[in-house]
Parts: C-alpha cells; sequence; structure tokens
C-alpha cells in the first residue's frame, strides 16, 4: 500500500463524515447556513463550535494541498480544490469572528464586556452561505475526485515524505523570525502580519498531516503535535480578534461603547499573544532535518505495506451516492 492510498483513505472518512452530517441535517430540516443567518435551527453548542462540515473541510483541503503539486493540471480536480478553497473560507473563516464574539461574551467575567461583545457581533454584516444542494454536489464530487487513481499517478512517497518536511521547515523559519518581533497592536507592522499569516498556514498544514500519522507516533511525537494543534488554534483565534477588532472600528455605535470594547478586545489579544510566545517553542522544537528524520521512522511504523490497497477504481458523480469510507477498503 503506498502512503498516497492511505491519504485517501484518510480523506475518504472525513468526506464520508461532511456528507453523512448534511444528510442529517436534511432530514431534520436544518440548513448549514442557518447559525450565520442568526436562525435558532441548530443545537446551540453549534454557535462556539465549528460544525463536521467546516472543520473537516479545512482537514480535507489540507490532503489536497499535499498533493497538488503532482495533480494533473487544467483538469476537474484542479478546479474543485479551487472551489473547496472557497468554500472554506465561507464555512470556517468568514464565520470566524462572529463565534469568537460570541464565545469571549458567554467568558467574560464582567456583564458589562459580555453586552459590549454582544453588541459587536451583531454589528457585523453576515454573508449567506453555500446551501445544502451546493455543499452536498461539492462532497459528492470530491469523493469521486479522491477514488479515481490517475489523479495520484505521479504521487509517490518520497514525493509526499519531502511534502510533509516543507511544511514544517516553513513553519520552523516562520517560527524562529516572529520570536524577535513586537507582538503588541500598536506596534506590529505589515511584516510582522504577513509572517503570522504565513504561520498559520504553515502550522495547520502540519498539524493536519500530522495526524495521518497519530496512530504510530512516539510520546514525545504526541507531545509536539499537541503543541502544533494548540498554536494552530491560538494563531487562528488572534486572527479572529483582529478581524473584531477592525470592525470595532467600522461599527456605527458611540466612541465610548467602542472605545471600551476595544480595550477589552486589546486585553484578549494580549493573552492570546503571551500564549503563543509559550506555545512556539514547543510546536516547532526540532530543527527541520530531525523533524523529517523522525517522520521517516514514523512511517516505517505505519507499516503501509502490511494494509490492504486501497482500491481507487474510477467512479462518476451520481447524485445522492454513498461515500461510506469503509466501502473504499478491499481485502
Amino acid at each position: 500500500m503506498r502512503l498516497v492510498d492511505w491519504l485517501v483513505s484518510r480523506s475518504l472518512e472525513m468526506n464520508n463524515g461532511c456528507l453523512r452530517f448534511l444528510a442529517e441535517s436534511q432530514v431534520r430540516g436544518h440548513g448549514v447556513g442557518t447559525l450565520e443567518q442568526g436562525e435558532p435551527a441548530l443545537q446551540a453548542q453549534m454557535i462556539y463550535s465549528e460544525s463536521v462540515v467546516a472543520s473537516d473541510s479545512r482537514r480535507i483541503l489540507s490532503m489536497w494541498h499535499l498533493v497538488k503539486p503532482r495533480l494533473p493540471r487544467a483538469s476537474l480536480v484542479e478546479q474543485h480544490v479551487h472551489q473547496l478553497t472557497q468554500l472554506v473560507e465561507t464555512l470556517a473563516d468568514l464565520p470566524a469572528p462572529r463565534r469568537l464574539g460570541l464565545s469571549l461574551a458567554s467568558q467574560a467575567v464582567e456583564d458589562e464586556n459580555a453586552k459590549l461583545m454582544l453588541g459587536l457581533v451583531r454589528s457585523i454584516p453576515t454573508a449567506r452561505g453555500p446551501d445544502w444542494t451546493e455543499l452536498n454536489e461539492t462532497f459528492t464530487l470530491d469523493s469521486a475526485l479522491w477514488r479515481d487513481a490517475g489523479n495520484f499517478a505521479e504521487v509517490d512517497d518520497n514525493f509526499l515524505s519531502k511534502r510533509f518536511g516543507r511544511a514544517y521547515r516553513r513553519g520552523y523559519k516562520q517560527a524562529a523570525a516572529l520570536r524577535t518581533r513586537s507582538w503588541s497592536p500598536q506596534d506590529s507592522d505589515q511584516d510582522t502580519m504577513i509572517c503570522l499569516h504565513r504561520l498559520t498556514q504553515s502550522c495547520q498544514l502540519v498539524a493536519h498531516h500530522s495526524e495521518l500519522l497519530r496512530a504510530v507516533m512516539s510520546d514525545k511525537q504526541k507531545q509536539q503535535y499537541w503543541y502544533l494543534d494548540k498554536l494552530n488554534a491560538a494563531l487562528r483565534t488572534r486572527q479572529g480578534i483582529r478581524q473584531l477588532l477592525q470592525f470595532s472600528k467600522e461599527t456605527d455605535g458611540s466612541k465610548k461603547v467602542t472605545k471600551r470594547a476595544r480595550k477589552y478586545l486589546d486585553g484578549q489579544d494580549a493573552k492570546i499573544n503571551r500564549r503563543i510566545d509559550r506555545l512556539l517553542d514547543r510546536a516547532f522544537v526540532l530543527k527541520p532535518k530531525k523533524y523529517a528524520r523522525q517522520q521517516r521512522e514514523t512511517l516505517d511504523r505505519l507499516a503501509l505495506s502490511s494494509v490492504s490497497k486501497v482500491s481507487l477504481a474510477k467512479s462518476t458523480v451520481v447524485e445522492g451516492e454513498d461515500s461510506d469510507a469503509s466501502a473504499a477498503l478491499s481485502g
């Protein structure tokens, strides 16, 4: 079994989870975008956390990025990756500031701060997300493309191993560059913001790629993965806080209320910056060469040669197709 076969099987599992969530949502009469429209249809906990579709679509996109340089050019799969990128932004990135604002309101010790955050959330403009049919079609197509062996004909184990290492190497360099920079909202220059954005992307890729090997990681590797995952979450929270700060500038509320909201957000910003500082060293504790060497050893422990080969027979997109990932394994 090739490493790409393992990657495909894991991606199909996540894809199946998204399709199952969509099917259950339709049965319950819930639209995936109802939360962003302010409708009370979805369960209360989803106000404060991403849905399966939002979180797993980000992970699936990370898997596509892993193989992207070897995908057929100007093909359906290339168009799909572009469409999935836009879908992730709509489902996971655009609603993030609103979710964060509600979360900060729920965590606020003082009622005044809770009211400030709720008022700010209400001022954030809403954008209509994709409907159920569009999402279902996207993930049905995603399933078919992962099952098409022709899409991965040029993807070998050596290439994937280098791609794993590349994302970590980039994150390591960005983390090193950030250690010497200022974190205060007033002093953060454009270069710092660009470095943070790139680190967020690299950290997310490394964390998602590491999940493929989690079952055979050593205790030290699991510990580093934990820090990578927490750093990824902290960086995304920082992005959300900065977006809320920007919204507070654009709101039509009184200057006094806006000033108090910004003061509270500046305090939250300082907290998350200190958290990022603590996580940076441990998330990227290994130098890139040592990390790559450990990764190769982990792949050996995965023992893919003893796993039945994934069946990747070409399939056509059929409406309502069952994408159960267990059907992708034969033998």
